[in-house]
């Protein structure tokens, strides 16, 4: 991949997307926008994390508040294994009106692997008391696995069942923890539901 062609062709004016009408503007900005946050991406894939950064702060430049944009800039960081940086930009998320729990979650997420998990605890504490994903229920149990808390882990997971009964990730570990627990025909179940979803 050329980047440094793939920008001078997006930058050409024949390759500007036009709006034709005024119904037409919310999808040509939704457009213009995938296609910057994903050349970041590109050149990350390139080999060139520095400059890829450098796009992404270009781009929060001009919207230092854009939910959507944050949370995709965090993704990029953590993808890229900079999770302190990560960590940071989700902090700024969370403070902002509105926070959702998903926000929280993640960086909980963050702090988790970064080797914190009494931090990764306070911030799921604090979340908001909005509906929770599958992933944030999780995430807590993870923490709370960790903590050596293993029926609060256990629990987080039922949490994360009721809602998706069919993820995974929740299915495996809670059957692992039940084992651990000596539960074995309720572990045995979860894993041949994990091996119906996911196959085996």
């Amino acid at each position: 991949l050329d980047v440094s062609y793939a920008l001078e062709m997006m930058s050409s004016p024949k390759n500007v997307i036009q709006v034709q009408d005024i119904e037409d503007w919310e999808k040509a900005v939704d457009q213009t926008r995938q296609l910057q946050v994903t050349i970041p991406d590109l050149i990350a894939a390139n080999g060139d994390i520095e400059y890829a950064q450098k796009r992404w702060e270009e781009l929060l430049k001009d919207s230092p508040h854009d939910r959507e944009l944050l949370f995709r800039y965090a993704r990029f960081l953590q993808k890229n294994q900079l999770l302190e940086k990560a960590a940071s930009v989700c902090q700024s998320l969370i403070k902002l009106p509105d926070a959702g729990s998903d926000w929280y979650g993640f960086l909980a997420h963050l702090q988790h692997s970064m080797g914190y998990p009494e931090q990764a605890k306070k911030t799921l504490d604090s979340a908001p008391s909005s509906p929770k994903s599958e992933e944030f229920h999780l995430v807590a149990a993870n923490v709370a696995e960790e903590l050596g808390d293993i029926p609060e882990a256990i629990g987080e997971l039922g949490k994360a069942l009721e809602i998706n009964p069919q993820h995974g990730n929740s299915l495996l570990l809670r059957a692992k923890l039940l084992m651990v627990q000596g539960q074995n025909a309720a572990a045995l179940s979860d894993v041949d539901k994990f091996i119906e979803v996911e196959g085996p």
